[in-house]
């Protein structure tokens, strides 16, 4: 389970396992995210942000 660090007014650090695995963040009302070297822009939700950096995290 993922877990957030606020880094800015609108902006997160995604932390798992101790490590910041991505960032995700608001502008204008709609919700991005990096993670691995790749963004994604207008996603609906925090929530849906989260779960794309989830996504993009490189399985154990």
């Amino acid at each position: 389970m993922a877990e957030l660090r606020k880094t800015g007014a609108n902006e997160y650090d995604v932390v798992a396992d101790g490590r910041v695995i991505g960032r995700v963040w608001n502008w204008h009302g709609s919700w991005s995210a990096e993670a691995n070297g790749e963004t994604h822009h207008n996603l609906k939700s925090r929530k849906e942000a989260i779960s794309r950096v989830e996504q993009a995290r490189p399985k154990r």
